[in-house]
């Protein structure tokens, strides 16, 4: 119900999986996640609270034990959440979505701990999917169970960047500080005047490049999109993008393995197709693509090399169905499901 607040405790048993035949480190224990949240049903004041079902906003605090500890120690992290839930009375079912950061206590050492070619950083990404089952044993006591991915990496800023993925089962417990109330304002929907909309975007990223401590370099890209807005809830786009690596350059440059065109032969154009989720001024955006031009050195089609994707956030200056505004992202671009960098952007929205 709108505006109830809790405070949850919840446990996800599990084990790391190894989804990359490079995947060095043997699994041979089993995983847990300790996870204390703050969490509140949005107040309904606001039209996305109402076209998404008065979501669950949440905090938690993630307390992580690997297994394996000598491999790949402890982990603490803080995860910001939404979660969207459909039911009736006692019985709801729950999709979470979580994207925080977590300090883990062990990583890759050429010397010191050279089987974990998982992990090289000590702050990671976190991100985290989950399904549960919720059930109302009291007014003021809800019980949950389902089962949850976890995802720790650091984008492909350093290598290695396998990054770990645990799969658990989990249970909970949540205790109501406070009940909303049961009958929320219905806010009128207004509408749609305007349907087709024009975006364009400069970011910048930044990655280790080909072999373990190697230099790390720029990309540069810049694409343009155009939108088709026919509800509230989000809209479809479709765009063209380029993307310019100076180290891809300095490579054809320095070793004279192609008699011209070097500028053109570092660069990629890449063609997406996307929807973006609106929450009010924060947006959460999901594309795929392949490519228009392929870089030097990879010619031919590769399902692993040419089918492109990209995910984020967008944060609009104003509300996002308003033309003639700035706003900035943050998105993780990747081959099929391997992470290549995190993009940093400005975009402008017409």
């Amino acid at each position: 119900m709108p505006n109830t607040t809790s405070i949850a405790w919840r446990i996800h048993y599990g084990t790391i999986f190894k989804h990359s035949p490079r995947f060095k480190p043997e699994i041979s224990e089993s995983s847990a996640l300790y996870e204390l949240s703050f969490q509140k049903v949005v107040s309904g004041d606001q039209l996305w609270h109402q076209l998404k079902g008065y979501p669950t906003q949440s905090i938690s605090i993630i307390y992580a034990d690997f297994g394996n500890s000598a491999l790949f120690g402890q982990g603490i992290g803080l995860l910001p959440a939404l979660s969207f839930q459909k039911g009736r009375k006692k019985w709801q079912f729950q999709f979470k979505l979580g994207v925080g950061l977590a300090f883990l206590s062990k990583k890759y050492h050429p010397i010191e701990n050279p089987i974990n070619n998982v992990i090289s950083t000590t702050i990671n990404n976190m991100t985290s999917v989950g399904f549960q089952g919720l059930y109302q044993i009291h007014p003021k006591w809800q019980a949950s169970f389902g089962g949850s991915l976890t995802h720790f990496s650091n984008g492909n800023y350093q290598s290695p960047n396998l990054g770990i993925n645990l799969v658990a089962s989990n249970v909970g417990l949540a205790y109501h500080l406070k009940v909303g109330s049961q009958n929320p304002p219905l806010l009128e929907v207004p509408q749609r005047t305007k349907k087709w909309w024009i975006q364009w975007q400069v970011g910048a990223g930044l990655h280790e490049n080909y072999k373990t401590g190697g230099i790390k370099s720029f990309v540069y890209l810049s694409s343009l999109s155009v939108l088709r807005k026919t509800n509230w809830k989000g809209h479809f786009s479709l765009g063209v993008e380029g993307v310019y690596l100076p180290a891809l350059y300095h490579f054809i440059v320095n070793n004279q393995v192609l008699p011209d065109q070097f500028h053109l032969n570092a660069t990629r154009i890449i063609v997406y197709i996307g929807y973006e989720f609106n929450f009010g001024r924060l947006a959460i955006s999901l594309n795929h693509g392949t490519y228009l031009k392929q870089p030097a050195f990879e010619p031919g089609f590769s399902l692993s090399k040419s089918l492109l994707s990209k995910g984020g956030f967008k944060y609009y200056l104003s509300n996002p169905n308003q033309r003639h505004q700035f706003y900035a992202g943050l998105t993780i671009n990747a081959r099929l499901i391997t992470a290549q960098y995190v993009e940093w952007a400005l975009g402008w929205q017409f």
